[in-house]
């Protein structure tokens, strides 16, 4: 069975912070890679991972300003061109809804892995 691990690492002048790095390992059934391009002002649309029911692990990377919600959330961030959403081991964690709020087509990519 594939491995999947998780390694965050946060540094203040380049030490490590107390704690830090942190990992996890696990040994999902399903996995899914994705990398697509979403629509400008297209509202909020649940990300698709079919195949992966309960997730894990779950990356979303936007290459522009995008709104994000985690399920369940009103209000949601946003999440700026170049940041990120690493959300792992999170109980009850269903997914995420974005909207691409930058004005034009950008890319999203990211992975997804769980049970």
């Amino acid at each position: 069975m594939p491995a999947v691990k998780v390694t965050v690492n946060i540094e203040v002048d380049g030490e490590p912070l107390r704690g830090f790095p942190l990992a996890r390992r696990f040994e999902p059934t399903d996995k899914i890679a994705f990398d697509f391009t979403q629509a400008a002002a297209a509202g909020y649309n649940a990300l698709s991972v079919a195949g992966v029911g309960t997730i894990q692990c779950l990356l979303f990377q936007p290459a522009a300003n995008m709104g994000v919600k985690l399920a369940g959330d009103g209000t949601g961030v946003t999440i700026n061109r170049g940041g990120f959403v690493l959300v792992v081991d999170a109980a009850g964690f269903s997914g995420l809804t974005f909207e691409n709020n930058s004005g034009g087509a950008a890319k999203v990519v990211g992975f997804a892995a769980g049970t």
